[in-house]
């Protein structure tokens, strides 16, 4: 029986700067997690880890397009309604 766990861990309304600070801190430490990963795979094995080069690549994009949105909304003043959620599963 698998048991499942649901946390908010982001809720608020926040600036364009805030915004940024939340989940651009978010997305760096996985990207870095990642590239440690990888790093680690290549100097015990001396081969890349494709799983977290494709991680990298996807959280580069998302943090592409999350830039755009909070580079409009500091340019026009706007507040930003964030909600985040963590969903847990342990498997059995």
């Amino acid at each position: 029986m698998n048991k499942n766990y649901n946390f908010k861990l982001i809720h608020g309304t926040f600036t364009a700067s805030e915004a940024t600070q939340v989940l651009f801190d978010l997305i760096n430490s996985k990207i870095h997690f990642h590239s440690m990963e990888n790093f680690s795979s290549q100097e015990r094995f001396g081969k890349d880890m494709p799983n977290s080069k494709r991680r990298i690549q996807a959280l580069k994009k998302v943090r592409g397009s999350l830039k755009k949105i909070f580079d409009v909304a500091e340019k026009k003043k706007l507040k930003l309604q964030m909600d985040g959620f963590v969903e847990i599963t342990i498997l059995e």
